[in-house]
């Protein structure tokens, strides 16, 4: 229900806010797909929060900021996430 209630909010605030709104629906949605592959970065989800504060304040250049940086953060976790799903294997030790 709450998921529900703050994509609703989103989807309104996007036709008012424009770029902050959708840049911070995507952020989420990156942040959430990092998370399950277990490496989402502690940062993002502090943008994500100053993010929406911002939008709920009115405050457009801060939530345009803070939505940018948790894209941003939340796009290079999931590139970490993907780039090391193969990679730590190239670290293993041999005999």
């Amino acid at each position: 229900m709450k998921r529900r209630l703050l994509t609703l909010l989103l989807c309104f605030a996007s036709a008012a806010y424009g770029d902050a709104a959708s840049d911070l629906a995507e952020a989420e949605k990156l942040n959430a797909e990092a998370r399950a592959l277990h490496n989402a970065w502690i940062p993002t989800a502090r943008f994500i929060e100053e993010a929406k504060t911002a939008l709920a304040a009115g405050d457009m250049a801060g939530a345009e900021t803070a939505a940018a940086r948790a894209l941003k953060l939340a796009k290079a976790s999931l590139h970490q996430a993907e780039t090391e799903k193969e990679a730590w294997k190239g670290r293993q030790l041999r005999e």
